[in-house]
């Protein structure tokens, strides 16, 4: 077969096509037939072509399966040298504009007999090639390239399938890789710019990649120059990797697009900068060697593995042994399964070290610290496990642990449900200043309370201004300084000072059994100094309250007092508290707004308290300037208070002025009670009460109210609760019973009198009873010596009903006289009724001419001595007032009188006048009129009387006097006066003129003696 020597292209142009099967073919030779040439035999035929040149040759190419790829390619030039055993080729070749600028290739190869490579190299050279459209397709891992430019040198070396040696000199410009996947909602990755040198070499030992990252820009954020290197050891199958830094968010961002990557990687999102990193790795034994300098790592939290932000540490891992030193700022961890919200630490420093060998492991701290604004914490120690068996021998130093931030770093959800309960608000403030926790043993044994010998656990914490709310209801524990320590189950706090509800103490001790397991039991006891005052708020602000919280509002006390408490508290069962203690009493002082104004002061002793109420065994104190004695005790849901003491009249008055009348005085001995009765839970009634026998006390008042000192009769005072307001309850001997309230000086209740009790029952204050015998006169004259008083006790009276047996007025004994009388709208309405009179009086407020005193009587008896031996001496009279008076039946010493109608007035304020008056009866007509003048230096009474009647002998009969004379048209005249008042009157000082003047008549049968004469 001939052979060409040199074969020349020049100025040729080819249309290429490539349709929708992947088939090419040159436009215009349409031959049918398809060649079944193989490569061999291509390369058979180039070597009869010794020398090949194309020049400026033009392909118009078309696909249709790549679009992108499609038009003008020309081809500088193409020089091709073939002979029997080696190849060479040299071309460059323009490419469309929308891929690029040129290609250039040089390479040879030494070919064998058979026409196949034996040995080849190659330099092929790029000027930016557009990678998306020769790439757009090739999908990678779920990843694929749309964009970007690239021009790079590359040399390959081929000398057998174990000997293979590339570089590349790499320039690649705003590349992104996209997910393949267009329903992956998953950004792009944007390689901004990259450039640098990669080698590969394949040999029989293995092969290896080596780059030099010279530039590297993503997502607008530039690596430093980086070099790496991955070398595979076919002899154990091992990879060893190294590089000067990695950027974990751009690994993160392009882990994200690809396929099948590991779902820690894809979950956890790491991110941070990794710094000479260097690793060995078996997939049959997995990480043998790992270091590096990882710096501000931040990866969220996947499964149960916490999230975290900002860790700086540097890692080294060889032969089983790790050694991780933490040097890290400004840190946060997201440990959601665990903690409601992240932690943050400033620092966290130290060494962790540990060694692994199969099933067994050991890890040790050293130094390891934390520190943020709520603690300091220095951690030491080694946890290991050894078989199935778990080791721990750990120390944990603290200071300046803010305590009310305890729970956003201890993960709440492992505790007992019952401790979370309680500790949710337990420790309100407060600072650990130093303090230490260890523990030794098998951790899974904690607390240790259930199997001691497993194990210990042991805190010792220094703490300052503690705020602990230990029990709902109880006042907290505040500004504690002292001691908290803890073993296996229990904690304990010893208080070196604090306050409780005002308290000062000194040595308080809380202690907290069962602390993480069910059913918790807090235990406070200790003793604590304060005021009295404090103490009752004590009682006030606690669960106490329901039996004691109402003395605060009864009481107020000053001095010093002391609380020692023994308070036992099931966190879980609050209802099941016990309490048990005392509060000392300090030269302390009392006042009581049940009674205003009596101060009890001096007072020490010690009342004792528990879950049924108080007793007292004895307390001194002093009232009214005289010694008491207090004694207490609680039975059956009731306290009663005793005091016992002496009191003097005259003390009483200097507290309140005039409370004491004058006419009482002396001194005597009493019991004051106070009872406290709970009829329904926190539904309290509270009663006062004083009892006496009056012994020494002397009254100087007529009968029954007097009494002489050295005798007796008992006094009871009471005061309670009754609808809001205070009642009072005042009883004298068998006498007097009075019960009423006060409501701004509104009295109302009831005086009752002979016996009865007093009751509360209608509006108003009235006086009741009965009463055995009263002589007005003692009283009236009892009255007039008494001083004058500023309160009016009788305006206070609204009603009185009262049965007196027998009634000493004026000269005259009234028997069995019932008196009613009633406030009505400005005035008063009395009925009197017995056997000598019967009718009512009616008493204006304001008594005047127009309103006049007005007595409407059916009957009245009375007895007038005229005999001036019994006239008693009298005070001066005041000036009668207005007055209307009807008597349908008038007996005057038992003599009829008739019916009396008498209207007097005040004529001017130094005399009153008889306006109208007349007597009317079947035997006689009387009128009278006159006026009775008064002044302070004298009174003149003056009255003109006229009796007519028309039968002498009856008129006389009504007198009590013999029928002797008969006649008719009898009239009798008399002008009297006398210089006293009107009822002053008597024979020696009566004056005046008297005229009768009788009708003819005749003398009636006369019998003997002196009254017939």
């Amino acid at each position: 077969m001939p052979e060409v020597q040199k074969s020349v292209l020049e100025q040729a142009k080819i249309a290429v096509k490539r349709d929708e099967s992947g088939a090419f073919r040159v436009v215009g030779i349409d031959s049918g037939e398809t060649a079944n040439t193989k490569l061999k035999d291509v390369m058979s035929l180039l070597t009869r072509l010794p020398k090949s040149r194309l020049d400026n040759v033009y392909i118009n190419y078309s696909d249709a399966l790549q679009p992108e790829l499609s038009g003008l390619y020309s081809v500088d030039y193409a020089s091709l040298d073939f002979s029997a055993d080696n190849w060479q080729l040299e071309t460059q070749v323009n490419v469309p504009k929308s891929i690029g600028n040129t290609v250039f290739v040089k390479a040879n190869a030494d070919i064998t007999d058979t026409h196949t490579f034996k040995t080849w190299e190659a330099h092929i050279q790029a000027d930016e090639l557009s990678v998306g459209p020769l790439l757009k397709t090739q999908a990678w891992r779920g990843a694929k390239l749309e964009d970007g430019l690239s021009s790079f040198n590359a040399d390959i070396r081929y000398k057998d399938p174990e000997s293979i040696t590339a570089s590349v000199d790499l320039h690649l410009n705003d590349l992104t890789l996209a997910a393949s996947d267009s329903t992956k909602d998953m950004a792009p990755v944007i390689v901004d710019q990259l450039s640098g040198k990669f080698t590969f070499e394949q040999q029989s030992s293995g092969w290896s990649v080596q780059g030099q990252l010279n530039e590297l820009m993503m997502a607008g954020e530039s690596w430093p120059q980086t070099h790496f290197e991955v070398i595979n050891n076919v002899a154990d199958n091992s990879f060893y990797a190294e590089s000067d830094y990695i950027r974990m968010s751009d690994v993160t961002s392009v882990a994200l697009i690809l396929n099948d990557m590991p779902t820690a990687l894809i979950s956890a999102k790491p991110a941070g900068d990794i710094q000479q990193l260097s690793l060995t790795y078996q997939p049959e034994n997995g990480l043998k060697s790992i270091s590096a300098s990882v710096n501000e790592l931040t990866f969220l939290p996947w499964q149960q593995f916490p999230g975290a932000n900002n860790l700086s540490f540097t890692l080294d891992y060889k032969n089983n042994t790790a050694a991780l030193d933490f040097n890290s700022q400004n840190i946060s961890i997201y440990a959601d399964n665990w903690l409601d919200d992240a932690i943050h630490f400033s620092l966290l420093k130290g060494q962790l070290n540990g060694r692994f060998d199969n099933n067994n492991w050991d890890i040790s701290s050293q130094n390891i610290r934390l520190l943020n604004d709520d603690f300091d914490i220095n951690i030491n120690g080694q946890l290991a496990k050894k078989g199935e068996q778990l080791e721990s021998n750990l120390e944990v130093n603290l200071s300046d642990f803010i305590v009310k931030q305890w729970q956003h770093y201890v993960p709440i959800k492992l505790l007992e449900k019952d401790f979370q309960h309680w500790s949710a608000d337990a420790f309100k403030g407060g600072i650990i200043r130093t303090g230490k926790i260890t523990m030794h043993g098998d951790p899974l044994a904690f607390p240790f309370d259930e199997k001691p010998k497993a194990g210990s656990f042991d805190m010792q914490l220094n703490v300052e201004n503690t705020h602990l709310h230990y029990g709902p209801g109880w006042p907290d524990l505040t500004e504690v300084t002292g001691t908290i320590s803890g073993q296996g189950n229990n904690l304990v706090i010893k208080s070196q000072s604090g306050k409780t509800a005002g308290f000062n103490f000194d040595d308080v001790t809380t202690t907290i059994s069962n602390l993480v397991r069910p059913d918790p039991i807090l235990k406070v006891t200790g003793l604590v100094k304060g005021t009295t005052s404090d103490a009752l708020n004590f009682l006030k602000n606690s669960p106490l309250q329901s039996r004691f919280g109402i003395l605060p509002e009864w009481l107020s006390v000053t001095g010093k007092s002391d609380i020692r408490l023994d308070l036992t508290v099931p966190l879980v069962r609050l209802d099941d508290t016990q309490v048990k203690g005392s509060v000392s009493f300090i030269n302390s002082q009392l006042t009581t707004k049940a009674v205003e104004g009596l101060v009890v002061d001096t007072i020490n002793g010690r009342l004792a308290f528990d879950n049924k109420g108080v007793s007292v065994d004895k307390i001194n104190a002093q009232a009214f300037n005289e010694p008491i004695t207090i004694t207490a005790q609680t039975e059956n849901a009731e306290t009663q208070v005793n005091i016992d003491g002496h009191l003097k009249l005259s003390a009483v008055n200097e507290v309140w002025p005039n409370a004491v009348p004058s006419f009482i005085k002396g001194d005597t001995d009493y019991n004051a009670r106070i009872d406290i009765r709970e009829p329904e839970p926190g539904d309290f009634e509270l009663q006062l009460s004083v009892n006496s026998d009056l012994g020494g006390i002397e009254i100087d008042a007529p009968a029954p109210l007097g009494k002489e000192a050295s005798s007796a009769k008992a006094l009871s005072i009471s005061i309670q609760d009754h609808k809001q307001h205070l009642a009072y309850n005042v009883r004298y001997d068998d006498w007097l019973d009075s019960l009423f309230t006060d409501d701004n000086n509104q009295l109302n209740g009831q005086v009752m009198l002979g016996g009865s009790s007093a009751s509360l029952s209608s509006p108003g204050f009235s006086i009741a009873g009965q009463i055995e015998q009263i002589n007005s006169q003692e009283w009236i004259d009892w009255q007039n010596k008494q001083p004058p008083s500023k309160d009016n006790f009788a305006e206070k009276i609204t009603a009185i009903n009262l049965l007196i047996d027998r009634l000493f007025l004026a000269q005259q004994i009234y028997n069995d006289l019932h008196v009613q009388a009633t406030q009505q709208e400005n005035s008063w309405k009395v009925l009197l009724s017995s056997a000598q009179m019967k009718g009512e009086i009616l008493l204006p407020e304001m008594v005047s001419n127009e309103q006049p005193i007005k007595l409407d009587f059916d009957y009245l008896n009375t007895v007038v001595n005229f005999d001036s031996a019994t006239i008693v001496e009298k005070a001066k009279s005041e000036l009668w007032p207005a007055i209307d008076i009807d008597i349908d039946s008038l007996k005057l010493n038992n003599l009829l009188l008739g019916k009396l109608n008498l209207v007097g007035i005040q004529e001017q304020t130094d005399k009153w006048t008889i306006k109208q008056a007349s007597l009317t009866s079947d035997y006689m007509t009387a009128s009278l009129s006159g006026s009775w003048t008064h002044s302070e230096q004298s009174d003149l009474s003056r009255f003109k009387l006229n009796v007519n009647s028309n039968s002498l002998e009856d008129l006389l009969d009504s007198f009590n006097y013999q029928k002797v004379i008969a006649a008719r048209q009898v009239k009798t005249e008399a002008d009297l006066y006398w210089n006293a008042a009107p009822t002053d009157v008597s024979r020696e000082n009566i004056q005046g003129d008297l005229s009768l003047s009788v009708g003819r008549g005749s003398l009636m049968d006369v019998e003997p003696g002196a009254a017939g004469r």
